[in-house]
Formats: structure tokens, sequence, C-alpha cells
């Protein structure tokens, strides 16, 4: 639909406690993924798994070059990144926020 209007699209998969990231230095999860504490989020763990499949099974289908993968983005931070169980830090919402300006930049989405 975007495409057919006009509009430039940029999907950003964005990072989650339960995928990539070491639970060690979240302030809540204590170190494992806790269901009573993610409820649905607790989802994200499996679904990001799987979506990573596709991801690396399909490297150059269409929808990858409006596509902006940060769902690791966390992966080797050794501090904490939310605030409570899944809201980010104001340091790493910059460090996400920065990643997405400079995609935009770069596919000139926006210029």
């Amino acid at each position: 639909m975007a495409d057919h209007n006009g509009v430039k699209t940029l999907f950003v998969r964005q990072p989650v406690p339960g995928f990539e990231y070491d639970l060690a230095y979240h302030p809540f999860l204590k170190g494992e993924l806790n269901q009573a504490l993610l409820g649905r989020h607790l989802r994200h763990h499996w679904g990001y798994a799987e979506f990573d499949q596709v991801i690396r099974s399909n490297p150059s289908a269409p929808w990858t070059t409006n596509f902006l993968d940060l769902a690791s983005l966390g992966k080797d931070e050794k501090k904490a990144l939310y605030v409570d169980v899944v809201h980010y830090t104001g340091d790493f919402a910059h460090k996400i926020a920065v990643a997405i300006g400079q995609a935009l930049l770069e596919r000139k989405i926006i210029g």
C-alpha cells in the first residue's frame, strides 16, 4: 500500500530482552526469562528466533530493502538496557534512534 501511494517505508525489528541480550544485566528478569513478569512479551523469545531463521534463509527477499534489523543491537552490551521489564533506558533508546536515523539517511528515505 505504501509503495502504491508513493510513501517510503522502513520497517524496524526492535530489540527485546528475550532475544540476544544477556539477562544477567536486566534489572527485573534476574538472568532468566520470567513468564510472570513478561506475560505475552515472553513470546518474543520464540518469535524472534523463528524470524531470524526466515531472515537468514531469505537474505535477498524483496521486503529486505526496507527492513532494518536491530534485534541484536544489545547483544554485546554489558549493562542494563531496560528501565522496567521491556522499556529501554535513555541511552539504549538513543542508540536505537541513531541507528534508525542513519538507515533513513543511507537508504535515502529522508534526506
